[in-house]
């Protein structure tokens, strides 16, 4: 399963996909993966939330991106859920095309692994794409 909050800079996605992710960790029996740019706000995740930050890992590109996805899932198969916070600023996404193409690999990895993913995307360029409408809420 794909969530994706699709909203404007400062409309408080992070807030609320970081609450979205404590509550989360509340009622899952596998574990809980949240991936930022920055550890800016590790201190308001639960402790059992496994925070990932990639301006360590200098990841690239949606081929990257992917792998790092399924290496999260290969070192742990009981992940049950990975937020993403702000896919185009941690994959310096400028247009419409590039979000297509991670979108796809994550909807892809989604499906294979049975893995929920929330993401939240900040819009100032554009609106919510056909192909993500059934996803955003």
């Amino acid at each position: 399963m794909i969530q994706v909050f699709f909203d404007h800079r400062g409309a408080g996605k992070s807030k609320n996909l970081i609450s979205l992710a404590n509550n989360e960790v509340k009622n899952c029996k596998g574990t809980v993966v949240y991936i930022d740019d920055d550890r800016k706000h590790m201190l308001q995740l639960q402790s059992q939330i496994r925070l990932i930050t990639l301006d360590e890992l200098n990841v690239e590109g949606a081929d990257q991106f992917y792998g790092l996805l399924c290496g999260i899932k290969a070192k742990d198969y009981d992940v049950e859920s990975i937020f993403i916070d702000g896919l185009s600023n941690l994959l310096n996404i400028s247009n419409i095309e590039q979000v297509k193409q991670h979108f796809c690999m994550i909807e892809k990895f989604s499906k294979n692994f049975n893995v929920n993913v929330y993401i939240n995307i900040h819009c100032s360029d554009f609106e919510v794409p056909d192909f993500m409408k059934k996803y955003v809420s």
